[in-house]
């Protein structure tokens, strides 16, 4: 929850010395937005250790309001075409606006708050590609 948060940044904060930096890395999932509901091939790659296939497949829904997207992970194991194990996992992501963040740190007593790109050295294709990463000090 945003109290949640809230309260995570301020213990954040406390374990902080004053003047230490806080760096935060986030990101909003707009890649993912019209894909709502559909199961896609995320990655896929052979074990080394016994030359099994592995798949991951995701699944989103996402709640642009609340900014909250629940995200379903399938990881199937194959070994000569035939299916050995699958996993299903679930993950729930809030994510923040480069303002709305900004705001709760400055609210929890954090100061000299600053943002720039992601660590990519090459500039992303699309602004929506991209993490932004914060700056705060105690």
């Amino acid at each position: 929850t945003r109290a949640g948060v809230l309260a995570c940044l301020r213990t954040l904060r406390r374990h902080l010395e004053p003047g230490g930096e806080l760096l935060i890395a986030v990101s909003v999932p707009w890649r993912d937005f019209p894909h709502q509901g559909q199961w896609r091939l995320r990655r896929s790659g052979t074990r080394p250790s016994d030359g099994a296939s592995v798949l991951i497949h995701e699944c989103t829904q996402s709640d642009l309001v609340e900014q909250v997207q629940d995200q379903w992970l399938r990881f199937e194991i194959f070994r000569e075409g035939e299916l050995v194990h699958s996993i299903l996992r679930t993950h729930r992501l809030r994510w923040y606006h480069k303002h709305e963040l900004s705001l709760m740190l400055e609210r929890v007593g954090f100061s000299e708050i600053s943002v720039r790109l992601g660590m990519d050295t090459e500039p992303p294709d699309d602004v929506h590609d991209t993490e932004l990463i914060f700056s705060a000090r105690a």
